[in-house]
């Protein structure tokens, strides 16, 4: 595939993420979910699976860049160590949602 195609569809997915975000996770919306945590990503609650109908890495990849805009990096994604040190995930707080290999939904519990 054309490489920048690539870029362009990792884009389009991040941007739709970033749509998702405010659609579902602004409290201003008529379709906020309520009872959901939206700062932070609660893995407990995010159910993601990949399946891609041999398009190779290019349906991971937006996958991946969707999951971005939908849970973008926070500050609050910080751990306390034992000594007592503070440590936020690289990139500012990047929120990583694994994905099964196998996106028949995204949010298993909010979608049904």
């Amino acid at each position: 595939m054309y490489r920048p195609l690539i870029g362009h569809v990792q884009l389009q997915a991040f941007e739709l993420g970033s749509d998702l975000r405010k659609e579902y996770f602004d409290t201003s919306s008529p379709n906020y979910i309520h009872n959901i945590r939206t700062n932070l990503v609660n893995l407990d609650e995010v159910h993601v699976r990949v399946k891609n109908g041999g398009e190779g890495r290019v349906v991971f990849d937006a996958t991946i860049a969707l999951l971005q805009g939908l849970f973008p990096p926070t500050p609050e994604n910080t751990i306390e160590l034992a000594n007592e040190t503070k440590v936020t995930a690289p990139l500012g707080g990047y929120e990583y949602v694994p994905g099964g290999c196998c996106v028949y939904a995204i949010c298993q519990r909010w979608f049904g």
